[in-house]
């Protein structure tokens, strides 16, 4: 490598490039192995070095342009892998038959792996973890077959299971660095940070500018020295049980009942967003309704409209007021799993029942931190994938 020129091209930038591949420096390979010309083998490990440094979807196109030319082998298992690290199961499902036929796909480790994962993203579990079985079988350090089962038991919350696969794809050389991710927060969750931070900084030590293992260092270092204010912490929690208090915990009339129910309102949360205007133009929706309304919430200390205070300038914030309508909605409307949450914070999208950005959006800090095993390192993950996107959670202002 110390031999390549600094501005490589041609059959420079190839060797340059799977040099640097070899040491696991993908970003830098992909980037390299892009001036290496068009052809197959450079375009192949360019791909290749994409999957591994997070762009399984690029890789995937590119895999894909090269299946036109050489329609089995290695450049079908290579897309298939692609396909799927990116989500894009339904396309990966149609490539089986023919890589299996082709010869791409025998009954190696590998082979149960790729088909295991589509039918973990197609839904079936049963079936997903008895192949990722079958390939740890064949082969019991199988990188991303372990790192996959620490996924399935971690979403279960079996976490001895989970550290166990965890432990075997990170003791590879070179270390799957996603299984590094979760392995340290794991550990953050059973308060053991020292470990935490261990993990992460093997991440940082990988790939220096890895944006989720700094953060997440951060975090972790402070954590060892933190200083917990246990009045603080009553506190916020008794505010939002309060505000996730039902409001069919309150004996109201059957005409109230009905226009809240019309307009979506669960919890008291959902109410103190609504102003006396808003809910006095419903329907049906009266002075006396009205007074009923303030009178509950009287009795928490809480008032129409509290939870709406600010909320022009916070929307304008993060729905990126500047931008266009149309693109505004586009962002909103894209999936949750662009935003390629690490797995604690996936699960807690999947309790909320969060499917796209939009839907994130619209809960608050205290909606997140309600969620099991959701904590401060996944608030800030949060927070950071949205900022990317110039968006931020809802405030509330109590």
């Amino acid at each position: 490598l110390q031999a390549c020129p600094e501005r490589a091209s041609g059959s420079d930038a190839m060797v340059k490039g799977l040099c640097l591949h070899a040491l696991s420096r993908e970003e830098q390979a992909a980037a390299v192995l892009g001036e290496a010309g068009g052809g197959q083998a450079a375009r192949y490990f360019r791909a290749v070095a994409l999957m591994e440094s997070g762009k399984p979807s690029e890789a995937a196109d590119i895999l894909a342009e090269l299946l036109d030319k050489e329609p089995a082998g290695e450049h079908l298992a290579a897309c298939l892998e692609a396909l799927l690290r990116a989500g894009r199961a339904e396309e990966a499902e149609k490539l089986l038959p023919k890589a299996k036929d082709g010869g791409a796909l025998g009954a190696d480790a590998r082979a149960h792996y790729l088909r295991g994962f589509c039918a973990d993203l197609l839904g079936n579990r049963a079936e997903a973890l008895e192949l990722y079985g079958k390939a740890l079988a064949l082969d019991p350090d199988h990188g991303p077959a372990n790192f996959r089962m620490g996924a399935v038991a971690d979403l279960a919350g079996d976490e001895e299971a989970a550290l166990e696969h965890y432990r075997r794809a990170a003791a590879l050389r070179p270390p799957s660095l996603n299984a590094l991710l979760n392995l340290g927060i794991l550990h953050e969750d059973r308060g053991e940070f020292s470990r935490a931070a261990e993990c992460y900084r093997r991440v940082i030590e990988a790939e220096p500018a890895n944006a989720r293992a700094l953060m997440f260092l951060k975090d972790a270092e402070a954590s060892l020295h933190m200083f917990y204010d246990e009045d603080v912490e009553r506190k916020d929690d008794r505010r939002a049980a309060v505000m996730r208090t039902p409001i069919t915990d309150f004996e109201l009339s059957v005409r109230s009942r009905n226009c809240l129910a019309k307009m979506g309102v669960q919890s008291l949360g959902d109410l103190v967003r609504f102003t006396e205007q808003e809910l006095l133009s419903h329907k049906n929706f009266g002075e006396t309704s009205l007074q009923e309304i303030k009178d509950i919430l009287a009795q928490k200390a809480l008032r129409l409209g509290m939870g709406r205070e600010n909320e022009d300038a916070a929307t304008r914030a993060f729905m990126g007021i500047e931008k266009p309508q149309d693109d505004r909605e586009a962002m909103l409307k894209r999936p949750i799993s662009e935003l390629e949450l690490s797995v604690r914070s996936r699960n807690c999208m999947a309790t909320l029942g969060v499917q796209t950005i939009g839907d994130l959006v619209l809960h608050s800090e205290n909606d997140l931190m309600g969620c099991k095993n959701f904590g401060q390192t996944s608030m800030n993950e949060i927070r950071q994938k949205l900022a990317e996107f110039g968006l931020m959670l809802r405030t509330e202002e109590i």
